[in-house]
């Protein structure tokens, strides 16, 4: 998959690498990864201005782009590897276009320096695969999810998986007719206390781990009955507790 983006500027500041997203950037291979990589003498190519240009991790292990020139366009390549992004202290994607991106698996994986992340303006309407999305973003104390579009996503494992300072999430506008994949989704998010889930429909297996180490967790709002008993079911088997859906108050009760 080929995805077009938008850059201008990629600098170092911090001990972290800073991104900000104005030009046009072609990211290859798997689909977009920001950050960089724990890995020492792991090399990147970068194709800036037209020219290739070597990156190479430092001792700290984050990247540093080698160009003598004033950056107006770049392109990256990549291999295929997991851990990137530990160093990533910021990032800013509020000028990108996502309409015709269709798979967001581990985009922001691993980014556990970033306090921070406004996505709310995602286009998500072609994306299928969610999963792993923000796994490891351990800082982000809040995310705003509400405008994403989830009604042709059918792989949500992992999304949020050890995001351990997250403590409320609303996702209850999310279409999840067409989910089958939500193994760990929400594993070791341990000071996550409340979840809006209203409008989901949760069908079958998919969903071992969902709630493991959630141990704060205490109430769930969702509608659909069918739906409750499902997550009760894993709700009880992750956390050994006895939880209970009440029909009035449409809202699951996890009790201390």
């Amino acid at each position: 998959m080929e995805i077009k983006l938008i850059t201008t500027d990629v600098t170092t500041s911090g001990g972290g690498v800073k991104f900000r997203f104005l030009g046009n950037v072609e990211i290859k291979k798997r689909p977009i990864i920001f950050g960089t990589a724990m890995y020492h003498n792991y090399t990147v190519r970068f194709v800036v201005n037209g020219k290739m240009s070597g990156a190479t991790s430092n001792d700290e292990g984050y990247f540093e782009l080698c160009s003598d020139e004033i950056i107006k366009s770049v392109k990256v390549y990549y291999d295929d590897v997991s851990g990137n992004g530990g160093f990533l202290n910021s990032l800013d994607v509020s000028n990108l276009d996502t309409s015709q991106v269709t798979n967001m698996n581990s985009m922001f994986r691993d980014c556990w320096s970033l306090t921070s992340l406004d996505v709310s303006h995602f286009n998500t309407s072609q994306v299928t695969d969610m999963s792993d999305m923000f796994e490891n973003c351990e800082k982000l104390t809040s995310l705003d999810l509400t405008n994403f579009n989830t009604s042709q996503v059918t792989d949500m494992h992992g999304m949020f998986f050890n995001c351990s300072r997250l403590t409320s999430l609303d996702l209850s506008n999310w279409n999840t007719s067409k989910v089958y994949g939500m193994t760990s989704m929400f594993g070791g998010c341990s000071r996550l206390t409340s979840l809006d889930l209203s409008n989901w429909v949760k069908r079958g297996s998919g969903g071992l781990r969902m709630f493991e180490e959630c141990t704060s967790l205490r109430t769930i709002k969702i509608n659909d009955k069918e739906t409750a008993e499902n997550l009760i079911g894993y709700i009880n088997y992750d956390l050994k507790k006895t939880a209970t859906w009440d029909s009035t108050t449409k809202e699951i009760t996890i009790p201390v």
